[in-house]
């Protein structure tokens, strides 16, 4: 349901305003501001013209600023400077120890024995004693290299625990 006008039975207007007997458009709203009604109470049809006070409130705003001695903004030439190039924040590298992780398809727990090969294709064998990882999800092992003795097997052919020096 659209509003309507209680003084001049209008529907259409850019705002409305609440009265005691209704609701009044912008227009007669104005109207009854500036006292624009005859001694009947109808409203006038001329509208006043409303005055810019831009102009004075600029002048005042800039006489008082060179009275007190604010400095101006900023000119156009520094609006358009480049700003200095914005630095990265440096982030320091958290390193938290894990109890098991998932590297390269496999799930590594404390306490398991690996085996490494080095680059001529001999194999040394270790027991992982902690497990680390950084912020930065890089992973790295605490070990302890187990010892072959005159028991044990080659080994590049087997592994036998109890034959092991820690």
């Amino acid at each position: 349901m659209l509003p309507k006008c209680s003084q001049c039975d209008r529907t259409s207007s850019v705002m409305w305003w609440s009265v005691s007997n209704g609701e009044i458009c912008n227009e007669c709203n104005e109207l009854k501001k500036n006292g624009d009604q005859d001694e009947n109470g109808s409203q006038c049809e001329e509208k006043s013209i409303r005055k810019s006070t831009r102009i004075t409130r600029m002048r005042i705003k800039y006489n008082a600023g060179i009275i007190r001695g604010i400095p101006k903004g900023k000119s156009r030439r520094n609006i358009f400077k480049k700003a200095p190039p914005a630095k990265t924040p440096t982030i320091t590298a958290t390193t938290s120890t894990v109890e098991s992780l998932f590297f390269g398809n496999k799930y590594y727990q404390v306490g398991d024995i690996v085996s490494l090969v080095d680059n001529k294709y001999n194999t040394y064998y270790a027991q992982i004693r902690g497990l680390l990882q950084d912020s930065f999800c890089e992973k790295s092992a605490v070990i302890t290299w187990l010892i072959p003795t005159t028991d044990s097997p080659p080994p590049n052919e087997a592994f036998d625990p109890a034959t092991y020096l820690i």
